[in-house]
């Protein structure tokens, strides 16, 4: 496939679906191939290294979905990933990138519900970095989407009696379910991909916004996304929990954050806050938590060093 978007392809053709696998479940990923694919203009899947079994069979699929392939080779981590595809649509003639992680189903309508409001949010002249859809994670109930500072908090923002199709400002979205114009990646840069993953959509968010670019919510657009490998609740608090690994990534980018002039210091304040609290009780009552002290103390141990990139 070359060239303009084609002119047969169903659901929102200016869109081209980018969505990254790293070891996939194939069911779920085969549920969230057939939920986009109508959707968008062109679907564009970049595996992150997952094997050759995943490889075989994404290569089985391209022809049933209408799927365009890429292999990176090695694990690069989620943001090389999504430049990768990125740049692919880019050079399809795409003007818009819907990004999705491999484990995220969309709603029927979503990726309309959001096209039609960031081009409600243009029309009245916001300069829209990305808008997102609310998540759902059967694993993790009453969760809210979207992030907003209130004062030197953290706030989480809902849809609670707003209208389908309401647009909700926000610090920053989830990457797995944003809609993103070409142009604003032009402008704003692409995801920095020496964070590997975690923070990715933080840091790519407050550098859209240093730069007049707003992030936005979209009330009624619905993605099922998973939030953590599983759910650990204590003392009445419900949290996701992740591998050692994944808090590594997180601890560590979340204080190369800090680093970042960009980065309001009311968000700093209120994140080291919500870190203080995530040490303890993923040291505490996350098996195995010797595991996770120790990931999440070289985590930041190599943000006091600089160190970014893949944890070799």
């Amino acid at each position: 496939m070359s060239g303009a978007p084609p002119s047969g392809a169903k659901g929102v053709q200016s869109v081209c679906a980018v969505l990254v696998t790293y070891h996939p479940d194939i069911d779920r990923l085969e549920r969230a191939l057939s939920a986009v694919r109508g959707q968008v203009g062109h679907l564009v899947v970049v595996d992150n290294a997952s094997g050759s079994r995943v490889r075989e069979w994404l290569a089985m699929q391209s022809a049933k979905f209408g799927t365009e392939v890429m292999n990176m080779g090695e694990n690069l981590g989620i943001a090389a990933a999504m430049n990768a595809g990125i740049e692919k649509a880019k050079a399809r003639g795409f003007s818009e990138v819907l990004l999705l992680d491999h484990d995220s189903i969309p709603a029927p309508d979503m990726v309309e519900r959001l096209a039609e409001a960031k081009a409600r949010l243009q029309a009245e002249g916001v300069r829209v970095a990305a808008v997102g859809p609310e998540f759902r994670d059967e694993k993790y109930p009453g969760v809210l989407p979207f992030y907003r500072l209130d004062g030197w908090r953290i706030r989480r923002r809902s849809c609670a009696g707003s209208a389908p199709g309401f647009a909700v400002r926000a610090e920053c979205l989830i990457t797995s379910g944003s809609l993103i114009s070409i142009e604003a990646v032009e402008r704003i840069g692409p995801l920095e991909s020496s964070l590997f993953v975690d923070y990715v959509d933080v840091e790519w968010g407050f550098r859209a916004s240093s730069r007049g670019y707003l992030c936005f919510g979209v009330c009624g657009a619905v993605l099922d996304h998973q939030l953590g490998d599983a759910v650990k609740r204590v003392l009445g608090i419900t949290a996701p929990v992740r591998s050692p690994v994944r808090h590594y990534y997180l601890f560590r980018n979340a204080l190369l954050m800090f680093r970042r002039s960009y980065v309001p210091l009311r968000w700093k304040v209120g994140d080291a806050y919500r870190l203080l609290l995530k040490y303890v009780f993923y040291s505490l009552f996350a098996q195995p938590r010797l595991d996770h002290l120790r990931m999440m103390t070289l985590g930041i141990v190599h943000a006091l060093i600089n160190r970014s990139g893949r944890l070799a």
